[in-house]
C-alpha cells in the first residue's frame, strides 16, 4: 500500500518518492491529516507554494484545522521544515 511506501522512502530520506506516494494517498482520499502530511513533505522539499496550497486545502475540508494551518504557515515562513 502507498502508506508503506511512504514509510519505506522516509527511512532512506527520499523526499521525492515520499511526495509521489503521498500525492497518490491524497488522490484516493483527501483528509486534512493526509493533506498536512503532504504539505510538510512539500515544505521539506522546498516547494513552499505547493505546501501552502496543500495546507489550505486541508482547512477547506475542515475549518477546525485553521489553527494548525496558522502554525504551519508560521513554521514555513521561519524555515523550520528546511532545518529538519
Amino acid at each position: 500500500d502507498y502508506e508503506s511506501l511512504v514509510n519505506l522512502y522516509a527511512r532512506i530520506d527520499e523526499i521525492g518518492k515520499m511526495i509521489e506516494f503521498q500525492e497518490k494517498i491524497v488522490e484516493l482520499e483527501a483528509t486534512p491529516e493526509r493533506l498536512f502530511v503532504l504539505a510538510e513533505f512539500y515544505a521539506k522539499a522546498g516547494f513552499e507554494e505547493k505546501a501552502l496550497q496543500a495546507a489550505r486545502s486541508a482547512t477547506e475540508l475542515n475549518s477546525s484545522y485553521t489553527k494548525q494551518f496558522d502554525t504551519f504557515v508560521t513554521d514555513l515562513k521561519a524555515g523550520e521544515f528546511q532545518k529538519k
